[in-house]
């Protein structure tokens, strides 16, 4: 279960965020600069908060007042970005590899092969694995960026804006063969998104940042 109680000074406004996330998928909703995606970084240690406490299971991420901030390879987390963040001189294969090879601090070992062939075929992505991210359609780069992420067996999964920039065939698509691969995991997963559509698709527990 993840619990976090922060403030975060932006731009326009400071960002404050109360909540306990204790289902399998949450959703954040909220408008435009309202800092969805910067809670994301603060879970994730790519910011840090300006006060509060981050802790996942039982483990203290952050404290402000206690003076502790795990860096981001020490918190047992994926992130899908919203811009992907794919290595674009890359095969699709070589840009899930890299990220294979970086495992997580609390992985005792690498996914197997045969877990590794699952998520490929449930992503359909066998077919272009081998082609440059730069050959690939919109829906595909994002399949790629989710098995990247999933290959690391997080325990926690980010996903900021997954389906933005599809068209609704692909969009729709996308989001099926998202839930069919989350399926097999029991990963814990919050999914940053602008519609509440794509939100709904994965979970009614949803918070609103103003």
């Amino acid at each position: 279960m993840l619990n976090i109680q922060i403030t975060k000074k932006l731009n326009t406004h400071t960002l404050t965020f109360a909540g306990q996330f204790k289902q399998q998928f949450t959703g954040i909703m909220g408008s435009s600069g309202g800092g969805k995606t910067t809670l994301l970084r603060l879970i994730a240690g790519l910011t840090a908060p300006d006060s509060g406490t981050i802790a996942f299971d039982k483990t203290t991420w952050y404290d402000a007042n206690g003076r502790i901030n795990l860096p981001p390879g020490q918190r047992p987390v994926g992130f899908m970005f919203q811009d992907l963040a794919l290595f674009p001189n890359l095969t699709a294969n070589k840009n899930i590899n890299f990220y294979q090879r970086l495992r997580l601090y609390h992985q005792k070992e690498p996914i197997t092969p045969e877990k590794k062939q699952q998520l490929l075929e449930t992503l359909e992505i066998t077919p272009f694995l081998n082609e440059s991210v730069q050959r690939l359609s919109g829906g595909q780069r994002q399949r790629v960026a989710l098995c990247r992420a999933l290959v690391q067996q997080p325990r926690l999964l980010l996903l900021d804006e997954p389906f933005t920039g599809l068209d609704d065939r692909l969009r729709l698509k996308t989001i099926a063969l998202t839930q069919k691969a989350l399926a097999q995991t029991k990963t814990q997963v919050i999914i940053v998104s602008h519609r509440r559509d794509e939100v709904t698709a994965f979970t009614d527990d949803i918070y609103e940042l103003a």
